[in-house]
C-alpha cells in the first residue's frame, strides 16, 4: 500500500525550500508573544494553538515573504512535536505536511497529490493502521482515485480502535492549480473532527480571507522586520571584515534595506547580496546608498533589472534562470 501511495516528488518541494537564517523566526514558537505593541496586540500565538487549539491556523504573506521557509522551520523544530503531543493527549500523534508547487509535476499541484502524501505519512508513522486500508475493496489497485483517498482518510479519522491526533501543515495553497478553494473547503470540513487540525500558508487572496475569517491567522510580512534586520546586519558585518565601514554606516544601510524590503525576505536577500558585493569591491558609503536606490520595490521589476546588467553572452541563460525564479516565488 505504501508503494502505491508514494510518488517521486512527494517531498521534493519541501526538501528544496531553504532553511532559515540562524536565529530567525524564533518568535513563532515562543511561549509568549513577542509582538505586544499596539499594531500586533491580537497576534495569535502559534505554539499555544499547537498545544491546545483546534480548526485551522492561517499563515498569510505576499510573494517572497518567506512562507515556505517559515512552515519548514516550524515543522523541523522540536517544540512543534512536543506541543502537538500535548494536544493529542493519549492519542497517537501524527505530524504530516505537504508543500504545493505550481511549477512541479501534476501531483505537486493537486488535491490528489496532497491526499496521497497525507496517507503515505499516516501509514509510515503508524503501520498498524494498514488494516483500514486493507478493508478497502480496491486496495492493491495501482491508481488511487481522489474519492478512494477521501473515503479512507475519513475512515482513519473516525475509527476509534487506534485513536490518532493528526496535525497537518499545508504550504502554498495558492499553488494548487486545480481548485484551491475546494481544497480549503475540504480541510475546513475535516477540522470539524476533534482529532484533526491544520496549519495552512498562502498568499492573502480575498477568497481565503473570507473562508478563513473565523480562524486565527498571522500576516508574515508584518512580523518579520526584526528577522530581516538581523539577516541583513549579519551579512553586512561579515562583508565589513574585508572592507570596513563604520558602525553608523553599517546601521544606516541595514535599516534602509530592512525598511525598503517591506517584509519581503527574498527582496532583502537579493539586494543585500548586491550591497555585500559592493562592500567587497571597495564601494564607498555613497555608492552603496546609490546601489540601494537603484533597486525597484517589486520583485518582478528587480529580476528585469538584474538581467539587464548581465553580459550579453550570458543574458539568454540568465533570463531562463530568473524566469524559473519568478515562477517559483511569484506564482
Amino acid at each position: 500500500v505504501l508503494k502505491s501511495l508514494f510518488f517521486p516528488e512527494i517531498s521534493s518541494r519541501e526538501e528544496n525550500v531553504e532553511l532559515t537564517y540562524p536565529e530567525t523566526y524564533q518568535w513563532a514558537l515562543a511561549s509568549e508573544n513577542k509582538h505586544t505593541d499596539n499594531s500586533h496586540e491580537a497576534t495569535p500565538n502559534l505554539l499555544q494553538w499547537l498545544k491546545s487549539g483546534s480548526g485551522m491556523f492561517w499563515v498569510s504573506g505576499k510573494a517572497g515573504s518567506g512562507k515556505s521557509t517559515f512552515i519548514k522551520f516550524v515543522l523541523g523544530d522540536k517544540r512543534t512535536r512536543k506541543a502537538v503531543d500535548l494536544w493529542a493527549g493519549s492519542k497517537e500523534t501524527i505530524v504530516a505536511s505537504y508543500f504545493f508547487w505550481a511549477q512541479g509535476m501534476m501531483l505537486q499541484q493537486t488535491q490528489r497529490g496532497l491526499l496521497q502524501a497525507i496517507h503515505y505519512q499516516i501509514l509510515s508513522t503508524i503501520p498498524r493502521l494498514i488494516k483500514f486500508y486493507d478493508a478497502d475493496p480496491h486496495c492493491g489497485v495501482r491508481q488511487w482515485t481522489e474519492q478512494r483517498l477521501l473515503t479512507v482518510f475519513k475512515t482513519i479519522l473516525t475509527q476509534t480502535e487506534i485513536p490518532i491526533g493528526l496535525c497537518l501543515f499545508v504550504d502554498g495553497l495558492d499553488e494548487n492549480t486545480e481548485n484551491p478553494t475546494e481544497v480549503l473547503q475540504l480541510l475546513c470540513q475535516m477540522t470539524e473532527m476533534k482529532n484533526f487540525k491544520c496549519v495552512i500558508s498562502s498568499r492573502p487572496w480575498a477568497i481565503f480571507h473570507r473562508m478563513l475569517k473565523p480562524y486565527p491567522q498571522i500576516c508574515l510580512q508584518e512580523l518579520t522586520k526584526d528577522d530581516i534586520t538581523y539577516f541583513i546586519a549579519g551579512k553586512i558585518e561579515l562583508a565589513c571584515d574585508i572592507n570596513p565601514l563604520d558602525k553608523y554606516q553599517q546601521l544606516t544601510l541595514t535599516e534602509l534595506l530592512a525598511s525598503n524590503a517591506e517584509g519581503v525576505f527574498l527582496w532583502a536577500s537579493l539586494v543585500t547580496a548586491s550591497i555585500v558585493d559592493g562592500i567587497r569591491n571597495g564601494d564607498d558609503f555613497k555608492e552603496l546608498l546609490s546601489r540601494i536606490a537603484e533597486f525597484p520595490p517589486r520583485l518582478n521589476e528587480m529580476y528585469h533589472l538584474i538581467v539587464s546588467r548581465i553580459d550579453d553572452r550570458y543574458k539568454k541563460q540568465a533570463t531562463r534562470i530568473f524566469r524559473l525564479l519568478q515562477l517559483e516565488h511569484l506564482n
